[in-house]
């Protein structure tokens, strides 16, 4: 280890301060935790607040608010930031509490909760947002508990900077890209799922836990008809079954409604743009519908301690999981309702025949 530690710092010596912390950027935290064993220099970087607020600034654009770092701060710095919502829900696993200024039992509020949000486009910012709480919660506690729980990330739009509307006058969070190589319907949504990203991070301000209920690349989507240029993006992840939800997992639906569109330049001509026009998260159980508030705010607090991972193949993979469950337990519905239909229709047929044998006899 020292020879090795050793070749590395000499080797370090033809890169500068700068350029390493590039290249350490670019990398996830346990990575970053295995490199400051290699090398004192490393390991001095890994030590630097400075070097962890640049990180986050550059993964998450919103970092630089003066609200997201207020609340980093608050809730532990940027290192802990870094390491807790670089991964994302893994599925897998059980919710377990970890830390003991958590009270198991204990009320959870909505305005308990933060949430930062980016939405990027090949690196370029379309959304970049810090929020308090969950909107409708503080109007009417009572109607925010017993609704179903959407999360609308663009309700009061005219607060964000650089929206369009489009021709038909639809509301969009635009970024002017090019897409002159983009030709066709299929050319775009393959460019949407290379270079389309998502961070849903969600803060408790009271435990300082936080986690990503976003899956950074998007794990599904589909056309939008009837609108050629309209697409859906799911940035969802998995929650892991609870006892309160009768052993079922739980899919949290991270998701971006996107148009292609054109908007006039100063010269009379056009530019394609790519406009996030809706975007939103919910809680679904097993069945497709939504949790109501109640549920979903508990449901988010337990998730703050789910297991995580940086493999994008493992959150595909429980998301596909999930998705072949509910197939599944759609059909056992069905099967069972048309078995209790049939029961019922053999029982009122039995109960007819026995009364035609009683008035004729």
């Amino acid at each position: 280890m020292g020879l090795y530690a050793e070749g590395v710092d000499h080797e370090r010596r033809f890169l500068s301060s700068d350029l390493l912390g590039e290249i350490l950027s670019r990398v996830d935290a346990l990575t970053l935790a295995k490199a400051s064993c290699a090398s004192s220099e490393f390991r001095r970087l890994c030590a630097s607040e400075a070097f962890w607020e640049r990180l986050c600034n550059l993964r998450w654009p919103s970092t630089k608010q003066a609200a997201a770092k207020d609340l980093i701060l608050q809730t532990g710095g940027y290192r802990k930031f870094c390491e807790n919502c670089h991964p994302c829900l893994s599925g897998t696993g059980t919710a377990t509490v970890e830390h003991c200024d958590y009270v198991e039992g204990e009320e959870v509020c909505p305005s308990d909760f933060s949430s930062i949000i980016d939405v990027m486009y090949n690196g370029q910012v379309l959304v970049s947002r810090t929020i308090a709480g969950f909107f409708g919660a503080e109007k009417s506690r009572d109607w925010f508990d017993n609704s179903p729980f959407m999360f609308d990330l663009l309700e009061g739009t005219d607060e964000v900077n650089g929206f369009h509307k489009d021709d038909e006058g639809i509301t969009a969070v635009a970024i002017q890209t090019e897409l002159s190589s983009v030709s066709s319907a299929e050319g775009l949504w393959k460019a949407l799922n290379e270079n389309m990203t998502v961070s849903w991070i969600l803060v408790n301000k009271k435990t300082g836990r936080m986690v990503n209920l976003a899956s950074w690349k998007p794990v599904d989507g589909l056309r939008h008809w009837p609108c050629d240029g309209d697409f859906v993006l799911q940035f969802g992840t998995v929650i892991p079954s609870t006892e309160r939800l009768r052993n079922h997992a739980v899919h949290c639906n991270v998701a971006a409604k996107v148009r292609h569109f054109n908007v006039g330049t100063a010269d009379g001509g056009c530019k394609p743009v790519i406009g996030v026009t809706e975007v939103g998260m919910k809680l679904e159980n097993i069945g497709g519908a939504r949790l109501n508030g109640r549920e979903s705010v508990a449901l988010l607090d337990k998730v703050l301690s789910c297991n995580r991972t940086v493999s994008f193949s493992t959150v595909l993979h429980s998301h596909r999981e999930f998705h072949r469950n509910r197939v599944a337990w759609k059909t056992e519905r069905i099967r069972q309702e048309n078995q209790r239909e049939l029961t019922v229709a053999l029982i009122s047929g039995v109960g007819a025949f026995l009364c035609l044998c009683y008035c004729l006899s």
